[in-house]
């Protein structure tokens, strides 16, 4: 697993698609009455995030999974822009190496 330094551009990309896509949720529900109302509180985070309060003070939030998945392709899209901002950076103008044969190198077809 790789780990990746998260800095500010990152940060501000998932803000930024956070703004566009949710709203910062002021409500908790407690564990209790999440198990009691499962059905109706699962139909809610298909819409808004669901906050549930634990026993020792810790909360959890639940989401809808296609948003999650979403915030992580925003997540990963922008590690990607910065470790290719980084790489172009690092390379100080030399003379790159086409996708093409790289592909060959490795063994990639399209």
């Amino acid at each position: 697993m790789f780990y990746y330094r998260v800095d500010v551009y990152i940060i501000m990309s998932i803000i930024m698609y956070m703004k566009k896509h949710i709203e910062k949720v002021q409500e908790q529900i407690g564990i209790g009455e999440f198990r009691n109302s499962l059905a109706k509180y699962m139909r809610t985070a298909k819409h808004k995030p669901v906050i549930v309060a634990g026993a020792h003070g810790d909360a959890r939030v639940v989401v809808d999974a296609a948003f999650y998945n979403r915030l992580i392709e925003t997540y990963e899209d922008a590690v990607d822009s910065r470790l290719l901002r980084d790489a172009i950076k690092e390379n100080r103008g030399k003379k790159g190496i086409p996708l093409e044969v790289l592909m060959k190198k490795y063994g990639i077809s399209r």
